[in-house]
């Protein structure tokens, strides 16, 4: 049959045939709302046409195979048909149901069932809010929808057909196009069939260890990508070419039939080959503890992840193991580029402001490095989805000389929640209760609010709001999620430290660095739980350097 001519074919006799889908088409990407669109449309169409009326879907392209017809065009509509039928066939039992082929293909993802099962909680829930006219509208689907079917001649190329069918539809992505250029039909060998297979194998590999979260959180690329196996074209060198499309494009297009099948098969190896390196180089990376921690820290502070990796993944070529390592500290210390001497000064808060969040996420890298537990991994998957502050350990509010009207009113809460379920001595509640009392009052000169200032004042509690010295200095800093510290900010230390702990038993992402500041594992002397001392400050400021001393800058 000549690809030219047409007909029109009824949903119900389309349904009947065995459909299969070729590893190069595009994933099922169809949204909720485009599925509503098409239920609205025939939906419409079935309550003001007549029985002789035609509803028109797209073309759908297919070519014969052997036991079935190989779709090359209109699968995301055809996929979406199947979906709508499944539904319907829910409300029958099997005997009744709408007997209809599956569509078999030769892939599975997670990502293609995540949209799939979107787009049937859609059609159901459409299904449930319109039930009165159900029937009419199964009746309209089956037998006045019809698919423009167009089916191929055996002579012509599927993929180049694909291609040109599919040229400036904005779901078919750039991998998309690149699958497509490597598993064209060439016409040549046993062994070009064979590493095309290949090819598809490894490319679904890849693309599954890539959903891998935490591993694309390690990688962190700059951009969003619909299929990741996209981020290793772009971080693959490849010779004399700005554009990976463009290289395979003129690889793998209108070769000379008389260099088949020997050039057909060095040159895929010539642009696969590459690819699967970078995947492999990146696994090797990942496995490691050391290169995890390192790599990921200079992603993560680089601002351009995919150039970074694409540096990291030509620096990898040019030196053994052992200088590979030394690079990469070397690079991370560039990056940092701060003294001892810089990070001691009463005012680094001020002073080193942009270079305090890389000291540290590299004190919580460093940390778990030299630990040597293999088990223990930062999670930069996490670190990135966040928003993070450089924190004051004890807040600046507990440094009032004089604590006025309203810093009382602000406090009052948070020693409400710090001693409300904990047994309390008699000077404790005394500030509990009068802490109770005064939350919520808004009348100035209040009795109880004043006794509540009066109580913070006495020495049995000045040590939760007392100065302490290094009250911008390093010792009174810690890196914390946005949310949780802009939630509490104001709050005095041993409040800060119970909401911080709590936070991390939800499983909220709480850096190993931070929460151990707060239960105080890098006191030499810690005295109590209550307050953050100068004593404390300087224990865990010394033990900060002291973990990143190999990559400070020497002081001049």
């Amino acid at each position: 049959m000549n690809h030219n001519t047409h007909e029109s074919r009824k949903v119900a006799d389309v349904l009947q045939c065995t459909f299969k889908i070729p590893d190069f088409q595009r994933r099922y990407r169809w949204t909720p709302d485009h599925i509503i669109q098409l239920l609205e449309d025939i939906n419409q169409f079935s309550l003001e046409s007549d029985e002789r009326s035609v509803y028109y879907l797209q073309p759908l392209v297919v070519r014969k195979g052997e036991d079935s017809y190989i779709v090359i065009d209109g699968q995301q509509r055809l996929t979406t048909i199947t979906m709508i039928i499944d539904e319907l066939n829910k409300r029958y039992t099997e005997d009744f149901q709408l007997p209809y082929e599956k569509i078999q293909s030769i892939r599975s993802s997670t990502i293609d069932d995540w949209h799939k099962n979107q787009g049937s909680k859609a059609i159901r829930t459409w299904m449930g809010e319109h039930k009165d006219n159900l029937n009419r509208f199964e009746q309209a689907l089956l037998y006045q929808t019809c698919f423009i079917w167009h089916e191929l001649d055996e002579t012509e190329d599927q993929i180049q057909a694909f291609l040109r069918l599919n040229a400036g539809k904005i779901p078919f992505t750039r991998e998309d196009r690149i699958k497509a250029l490597f598993l064209r039909s060439f016409d040549a060998s046993p062994q070009v069939e064979t590493y095309q297979n290949q090819i598809i194998y490894e490319w679904v590999v890849m693309e599954n260890a890539l959903q891998d979260e935490k591993l694309w959180g390690f990688l962190h690329p700059e951009v969003s990508y619909e299929n990741r196996v996209g981020l290793l074209f772009d971080i693959t060198t490849y010779p004399d070419t700005t554009s990976v499309y463009e290289f395979f494009k003129e690889k793998l297009i209108n070769l000379p039939k008389e260099e088949y099948p020997a050039t057909v098969l060095s040159r895929l190896k010539e642009c696969w080959s590459p690819v699967k390196e970078t995947f492999d180089q990146i696994m090797s990376w990942y496995s490691n503890a050391t290169y995890y921690h390192y790599i990921g820290y200079l992603v993560a502070t680089s601002g351009k992840e995919r150039s970074t990796l694409k540096e990291l993944l030509s620096e990898v070529q040019k030196r053994p193991t052992d200088e590979f390592l030394l690079f990469l500290k070397d690079q991370i210390k560039n990056k940092l580029n701060i003294s001892a001497k810089a990070l001691r000064a009463d005012d680094v808060y001020d002073a080193q402001k942009r270079a305090l969040r890389p000291t540290f996420l590299l004190f919580n890298v460093e940390s778990i490095v030299k630990s040597g537990n293999a088990d223990e991994r930062f999670d930069f998957s996490k670190y990135h989805d966040d928003q993070w502050d450089v924190e004051h350990i004890r807040s600046q509010a507990d440094f009032n000389d004089e604590l006025d009207e309203a810093l009382a009113k602000s406090l009052a809460p948070s020693v409400v929640e710090y001693f409300g379920d904990t047994p309390k001595d008699e000077e404790e509640e005394r500030l509990y209760a009068a802490a109770r009392s005064v939350r919520g009052k808004e009348s100035q000169g209040d009795p109880i609010l004043e006794a509540f200032m009066t109580i913070l004042k006495e020495d049995q509690f000045k040590t939760l709001f007392d100065q302490i010295p290094l009250k911008h200095g390093l010792g009174n800093l810690a890196l914390l999620n946005a949310g949780i510290n802009r939630g509490y900010k104001d709050a005095f230390f041993a409040f800060k430290r119970k909401k911080i702990l709590e936070e991390s038993k939800k499983g909220v992402f709480v850096p190993l660095c931070t929460r151990l500041v707060f239960q105080k594992a890098y006191s030499t002397r810690p005295k109590n739980l209550i307050e953050w001392t100068a004593q404390d400050a300087e224990d865990y400021r010394e033990h900060l350097i002291k973990t990143i001393e190999e990559f400070l800058q020497q002081e001049r």
